[in-house]
């Protein structure tokens, strides 16, 4: 049963970080550099140096590519004050495709897990259903009160946000359960203001709303990283539902 889980994961969980890694590259990241331009020139104005040639600091990059997954944990941490640049684009782009890739990997296992907990035959098209409920859970709902940062973004206390995070993501992800499941409607009540709670407690912001790049980057930064973490549940799912599926069905042949 491990062995079963465990390969079907890692082979989603390559294959679709492989492919966000290329679609961050070209949509994300260029972002993200463009941002990181205004970062350094404020930075310099700031200690009244007149801004020159600047090297791109790897740390956001990497961070914020994993935020495929719209893991707002991974993004927060993103501590890019103290990180080395990268020597090149190349070791940029490897940072880059290595992180998304084990982030993948991380998610599949945690999507064929519940497969396997749950215990229903599963395919393509139902894991499909099983990623969109984890990007509902993981991406879109804590979205609603923490979009997806850039860098010389305004940010509450660290800590603070990723408490809100987990909670948020823990809540619909039981919602989610309870309404998909639950024939009680109690339950489903219940599911209802559990959900709604984390969002009525409201997201920590900072006290002033600053932010070195303009508006208009931030906001396609955080439709762009929404959209790819669509897509990114979306390809999961389907993978990881048709890897464990084959899987289920080598194993039922064999016996």
């Amino acid at each position: 049963m491990f062995q079963r889980i465990f390969l079907s994961a890692l082979g989603a969980g390559i294959v679709v970080g492989l492919i966000a890694a290329v679609l961050h590259q070209f949509t994300t990241v260029p972002i993200i550099v463009q941002a990181e331009k205004y970062e350094k020139a404020e930075t310099h104005s700031s200690l009244g140096q007149v801004p020159g040639g600047f090297r791109l600091n790897a740390a956001p990059v990497v961070a914020r590519a994993a935020d495929l997954a719209q893991s707002h944990i991974v993004l927060a941490a993103a501590d890019h004050n103290g990180a080395s640049a990268p020597a090149s684009s190349t070791e940029r782009i490897a940072y880059t495709t290595l992180t998304t890739v084990l982030t993948s990997v991380g998610f599949a296992l945690l999507l064929v897990g519940l497969f396997a907990l749950k215990g229903d035959p599963v395919d393509g098209r139902r894991g499909v259903l099983w990623g969109m409920g984890a990007f509902a859970a993981l991406t879109l709902a804590p979205a609603l009160g923490l979009q997806p940062e850039l860098p010389g973004n305004a940010a509450a206390e660290l800590g603070a946000r990723q408490v809100w995070w987990l909670a948020t993501a823990a809540a619909t992800g039981l919602g989610l359960a309870a309404l998909a499941f639950s024939q009680s409607w109690a339950i489903r009540v219940a599911a209802l203001l559990l959900m709604v709670a984390p969002h009525i407690v409201g997201a920590p912001h900072p006290h002033e709303l600053t932010s070195t790049a303009p508006a208009e980057i931030a906001g396609q930064f955080a439709a762009t990283s929404i959209a790819i973490g669509a897509v990114f549940w979306a390809l999961l799912g389907w993978f990881s539902g048709t890897f464990y599926a084959r899987a289920r069905s080598t194993h039922m042949d064999a016996i």
